[in-house]
């Protein structure tokens, strides 16, 4: 059986890296992160109530280009790998190895999660040491198992598209993180057009 790719392009207006209107939305989440920085490495992951293929990469971006301002060195790595948009943005295809720089943050786009598995969150922070955050960007748990390769004990961000649809979504949301130990820390409101 053939597994489907899912397609998707990242509208570009949307990101701050290439539209400067929207770098105040996303700033006040970085502020908030910055705010709970620990010295070191700092790990966290972002997903959705909804499975959205747009938004968790674009509101991801965003949050890394914000970072990236106040001096940091952040990484991103693509944890929905059947999600193509990152590819569709940077015109390149998933490789393990490399690091691709966009808009100086930098990015990975796996071939699969499998390289992830069994790490704990300090074997990450020491696989890639020289970087202040790195970013996980992580497909909704209610639509894919790819969340279960995260380790254990990173905390989430989870976008909610609406706040009134997505209450139920939102606890089913967190109910399957903290049956994996992951903890949501903070939900961000995302409205995109």
């Amino acid at each position: 059986m053939e597994k489907q790719i899912k397609t998707s392009v990242i509208n570009k207006k949307l990101l701050c890296t290439e539209n400067q209107v929207n770098i105040a939305k996303y700033e006040d989440f970085a502020m908030k992160i910055l705010n709970k920085s620990e010295k070191g490495t700092n790990v966290f992951a972002i997903t959705c109530d909804k499975n959205n293929f747009n938004l968790i990469p674009t509101a991801t971006i965003n949050v890394a280009y914000n970072l990236a301002l106040h001096n940091k060195k952040v990484l991103v790595i693509n944890c929905d790998t059947q999600n193509l948009a990152f590819n569709n943005l940077l015109a390149t295809s998933n490789n393990n190895d490399i690091v691709v720089n966009y808009s100086n943050f930098d990015i990975i786009l796996p071939v699969n999660t499998d390289f992830m598995n069994n790490l704990t969150l300090d074997e990450l922070k020491e696989k890639y040491p020289n970087y202040d955050y790195i970013i996980l960007c992580v497909p909704s748990p209610k639509c894919s198992l790819n969340y279960l390769a995260v380790p254990q004990g990173t905390p989430f961000y989870m976008l909610v598209i609406k706040f009134i649809s997505s209450f139920y979504a939102i606890n089913k949301c967190i109910g399957l993180l903290n049956n994996a130990e992951l903890s949501v820390i903070g939900s961000v409101y995302v409205k995109l057009k």
